[in-house]
């Protein structure tokens, strides 16, 4: 998240909650410290979606993971709910592609708890709890 610093995300985050990301192509789920360490120390990030995730996997590459990507994540593990910075779905900004993220969920029987549907609508309102249940 660009408008929040690395120091206030540790401050913040409980000690034992868990979360995942792609590090030199491996699925890591570990603890903020481990990842806001690697990810301050590394420069070359991708944005990793469901549709991409075992490519990047396969590339070997680091990528912070949109929800598409740790429903995957989560459907492999066995874990039956995800939670989620925000959900990407349908914008008006040329540079972006449509974000897979609206489809996973049709597809996924998987529980996506998203803090904000921020990126999938243009708004810029408090955090709201949104809940998918398949």
């Amino acid at each position: 998240m660009v408008s929040v610093s690395s120091k206030q995300i540790k401050e913040l985050w409980p000690d034992d909650a868990l979360v995942t990301w792609l590090q030199k192509g491996r699925i890591i789920l570990g603890s903020i410290k481990d990842f806001l360490g690697y990810k301050d120390q590394n420069e070359s990030w991708r944005r990793i979606d469901g549709l991409n995730l075992y490519e990047g996997s396969k590339e070997g590459v680091n990528g912070f993971l949109t929800a598409s990507a740790a429903m995957a994540v989560a459907r492999d593990l066995g874990c039956p709910i995800v939670v989620s910075a925000g959900i990407g779905g349908i914008g008006d900004i040329i540079e972006e592609p449509l974000c897979y993220d609206l489809p996973a969920l049709a597809k996924t029987a998987i529980t996506l708890v998203a803090t904000s549907p921020k990126d999938m609508l243009n708004i810029t309102i408090q955090p709201l709890i949104v809940v998918w249940m398949n």
